[in-house]
């Protein structure tokens, strides 16, 4: 008996990655390069959502480090009291940047110094992503309140998008970062359990943001026309791996990230109204 269930749950985290394998495929032939059209909004129930906006920031693989400079430019540079953030694997741990109270220099000085490039795999690179904000943050350092997390999640052998909120401290929030970042065998093994669930990359959902309303701007790594467009042969390495350490250094993807926003500030301004932070 044991032997049948162990083997329908290894066939459903199967399903699993060959549905997520195809997902990366229409990534790469640009097909998803914004959120599918909603087919329903939700009324929302929770407290900390009304009267906000939603900021929603996708998966990215090794290019979140591009998306976080372009994070780094929009928290520098608009006003967004009024917003909620909403994101899944690498959008995830973007989101949880925006939520912080300090100033994101501060955060990427503390926490993606360059030793972070003589790590081996996303699994590692993760954990000392998570030690780092542990050893320099407190939960008061960050408005968890606004972030809202998704996790494909496995329950009876179905799959199920849960978007997380109301976490219990930073250490939690950083938990269901992992979870929303985890790919069966390749950020780590077989299975990730968050809050007592298998869980699963944020990616292998459909829409894993939250849907009470349209997002304001979906963030993701072509958002400002950095990267080609050409429909070439899948490479797993471009969404698997976080980072390539001989083409793609961290510090310059986060440096292109933040000029690109830079030279579209035009286009930003006209999404954020011209909410600029006093100085």
């Amino acid at each position: 008996m044991h032997l049948i269930i162990n083997s329908c749950l290894l066939f459903n985290i199967l399903m699993f990655v060959h549905s997520f394998f195809n997902k990366l495929h229409q990534l790469k032939s640009g097909l998803a390069t914004r959120p599918p059209i909603l087919q329903m909004i939700s009324k929302p129930s929770n407290p900390h959502l009304f009267g906000k906006k939603i900021l929603s920031i996708s998966p990215a693989g090794y290019k979140g480090f591009y998306v976080f400079g372009i994070c780094k430019y929009i928290k520098e540079t608009y006003d967004l009291s009024d917003y909620v953030f909403s994101g899944a694997s690498a959008g995830a741990w973007n989101s949880l940047v925006l939520c912080s109270k300090y100033n994101i220099d501060d955060v990427q000085n503390k926490i993606l110094d360059p030793s972070l490039m003589q790590l081996r795999s996303a699994n590692q690179l993760e954990l000392t992503i998570k030690n780092r904000i542990l050893k320099n943050y407190r939960t008061e350092d960050f408005e968890l309140d606004r972030l809202f997390i998704g996790v494909t999640t496995l329950e009876k052998y179905k799959s199920n998008t849960v978007i997380y909120n109301g976490f219990e401290n930073l250490e939690d929030a950083i938990n269901c970062c992992i979870a929303s970042s985890h790919i069966p065998f390749l950020t780590g093994g077989l299975t990730n359990v968050y809050r007592k669930t298998f869980s699963f990359d944020g990616g292998f959902s459909r829409y894993p943001y939250l849907n009470t309303t349209v997002p304001i701007l979906h963030i993701h790594p072509n958002l400002l026309n950095h990267f080609s467009q050409n429909k070439s042969l899948f490479n797993i390495s471009d969404y698997t791996t976080m980072f390539s350490k001989t083409q793609y250094p961290f510090e310059t993807m986060i440096e292109n990230g933040y000029l690109d926003a830079m030279r579209n500030k035009q286009y930003l301004d006209s999404i954020f109204e011209e909410k600029y932070l006093e100085i």
